[in-house]
């Protein structure tokens, strides 16, 4: 029995071990999903320290890459948002726990550390896409210009 003493406490230590709950650190960059036709939800998300401007003049490219894929000439932002999400980088934590084995006992303790990064920048935006000329308006956008715009400022 003294013999599986160790090897126990050290297989319970070891499943005391783990890393944050998914398949790795959230994703950084751009995700488009297509509301209905012409309706785009953008949302984009920055590496940990990227300034909040820069993300949000990323989400709006995207938004202007997908309209033009889409086959539109124009959008308008309809709805804007930002947040600041998690680090994206992976954390790791350990546990042990404590036993007792008739005159012996054994006991351990805990800890967690993240490797680098903090927090992120999230954009996120509504738009609406069509052809034809653009409409006036403070929050409507020429795809083409954006993405001849920002696309040659943001690599």
């Amino acid at each position: 029995m003294k013999r599986l003493a160790l090897p126990l406490l050290c297989a319970l230590a070891l499943t005391a071990c783990e890393t944050t709950p998914g398949a790795g650190p959230p994703p950084v960059g751009a995700s488009v999903q297509s509301v209905e036709p012409g309706r785009f939800q953008v949302t984009f998300r920055g590496r940990s320290g990227a300034a909040p401007a820069e993300v949000a003049d990323r989400a709006l490219l995207a938004a202007a890459r997908a309209v033009l894929d889409g086959g539109y000439d124009w959008f308008e932002v309809v709805e804007r948002a930002r947040d600041v999400a998690p680090p994206t980088s992976p954390r790791f934590s350990i546990g042990i726990g404590s036993g007792s084995y008739g005159r012996r006992s054994g006991f351990g303790v805990g800890g967690s550390t993240s490797f680098g990064g903090g927090a992120s920048a999230v954009a996120s935006l509504e738009v609406v896409a069509g052809r034809g000329a653009k409409p006036t308006g403070l929050n409507a956008y020429d795809a083409r210009a954006v993405v001849d715009s920002l696309g040659a400022r943001l690599p």
